[in-house]
């Protein structure tokens, strides 16, 4: 459908042969990269959980857990070096994203051992500690004076997309921040205001929907209303702010008239 509402815009007509060749190389969009390797981690997503509780019934389970990461950091070099799926940006290139499969098993850990559930009570630390760790890395990235990538270029890439190492790290202290920062601010709204959390929660459900539509958002306000990229502060309300919102608002307008016309046929 996204892929659809994109020709038509662009295109200003509809046709078939273009419309399936962007449908199978996800081209219609560079960020649409994204959803190649989204869609193979969502096949494999049962192996790795189905493969992560195997370890937890392990006597050393913590011993296989880390095996199982090793053995991710070798298979996620021979994805970035000898497998190829699409001329895409990024990740989507590489099978199961390359580098992104090892990220995502990551995640299946720190799922799987309540990471931040057991460091709750010490938000206010990690999240002190990660945000310094987060500006030093940061500018040791940029300036180029990590080592990590230059030594190993070989076997883990040296970019961003999909991320080698500089990156991966950087991601993780990034996943500290946010998980510690939001619960903080979960715990004062609590208090202060749910409709923080309420609408934070409210546009996390849409983030792919996000993801998909957002460039179209840009380029329709920027094709009526050239003259909002004249300010920064212009395009932050005038771009960056209906980016997020627009495509927010469309799916739930449409799932709220399915759900009325799903009601009405009940109903009859």
């Amino acid at each position: 459908m996204a892929t659809f509402v994109l020709q038509v815009w662009y295109n200003r007509f509809f046709d078939l042969q273009t419309y399936v060749s962007h449908l199978l190389h996800f081209s219609i969009q560079g960020p649409y990269y994204f959803l190649l390797f989204f869609i193979q981690l969502k096949l494999i997503s049962p192996f790795l959980v189905i493969w992560c509780r195997f370890c937890n019934k392990q006597k050393a389970s913590w011993l296989w857990h880390m095996v199982s990461v090793l053995f991710l950091c070798w298979f996620s070099s021979i994805l970035i070096r000898y497998t190829f799926m699409l001329p895409v940006h990024g990740g989507g290139k590489n099978l199961f994203g390359g580098t992104y499969l090892l990220l995502y098993y990551i995640g299946i850990l720190m799922a799987n051992y309540r990471i931040f559930e057991r460091l709750k009570a010490k938000r206010v630390i990690i999240l002190s500690v990660s945000f310094v760790l987060w500006i030093i890395w940061w500018q040791l990235s940029c300036l180029g004076k990590l080592p990590f990538d230059t030594m190993l270029a070989v076997y883990w890439g040296d970019g961003f997309n999909p991320p080698s190492v500089n990156f991966i790290v950087f991601s993780i202290i990034t996943l500290f921040i946010c998980y510690s920062g939001f619960g903080l601010m979960e715990d004062s709204a609590i208090k202060i205001n749910q409709n923080i959390v309420d609408a934070t929660a409210f546009t996390g459900r849409y983030t792919l929907y996000i993801f998909m539509y957002h460039l179209i958002v840009r380029d329709v306000i920027l094709t009526f209303l050239p003259m909002v990229q004249s300010n920064i502060w212009i395009m932050r309300f005038g771009i960056f702010i209906p980016m997020l919102l627009a495509p927010v608002l469309a799916v739930w307008l449409v799932r709220q008239i399915k759900k009325q016309i799903f009601k009405d046929c009940i109903e009859s």
